[in-house]
């Protein structure tokens, strides 16, 4: 469920808009679909650092990261994302659940991850395939891109709400973190984040 409420969970915010990701499962006939929504929605959101950033404290560095790989990620992300709310059963669950997790998820779509997408998905790629030097390993050649600090700073909010979204769900449905079940020493070995 997402509404405007005082939490401790921050909410999204740009501009005036303000989306806070609050969830409260579904009881009844429609308890398994609901539960298996949930899951599908945090196993896409929890394995994908362009979604939640990174672990172990660098939540928000980009430093190792292909933006444009990463770009690539959260696009798959939103589609998969679209095609699990078209399967959800909102048709059977009636008014009485206005803002089930379906809709929550759809309005997550719509307000967050979308528009960061329409805004920054073809500049970054035009910029990277058309103007950007090529001859530049890829890390630094990205630190080029004349638009960078406004992109990381809308994807830093996209991907703190998206650490939100998987507390929140972790919370209402009672799923173990699959992030933090990965073994330090292992996590290390493989430097640093899954």
């Amino acid at each position: 469920m997402v509404r405007q409420c005082a939490r401790t969970v921050a909410p999204f915010r740009k501009a005036d808009l303000s989306l806070e990701p609050t969830f409260t499962p579904l009881t009844g006939a429609h308890a398994a679909e609901d539960r298996q929504h949930a899951w599908e929605l945090y196993v896409e959101m929890a394995t994908r650092v362009a979604v939640r950033g990174n672990l172990d404290g660098e939540r928000d560095s980009f430093d190792e990261e292909i933006l444009t790989a990463s770009m690539t990620s959260m696009a798959e992300f939103f589609e998969r994302v679209r095609t699990l709310v078209r399967r959800y059963p909102v048709g059977a669950i009636g008014p009485e659940h206005p803002e089930h997790l379906g809709f929550a998820t759809a309005r997550m779509l719509g307000v967050v991850y979308g528009p960061f997408l329409m805004k920054w998905a073809t500049d970054l790629q035009h910029w990277w395939s058309e103007e950007s030097d090529r001859s530049r390993p890829p890390l630094e050649r990205q630190r080029q891109y004349p638009n960078i600090e406004a992109m990381l700073s809308d994807w830093s909010a996209v991907r703190e709400f998206g650490r939100h979204v998987i507390t929140e769900l972790t919370r209402a449905y009672g799923f173990a973190e699959v992030p933090g079940t990965m073994p330090p020493d292992l996590r290390a070995a493989w430097g640093g984040d899954s």
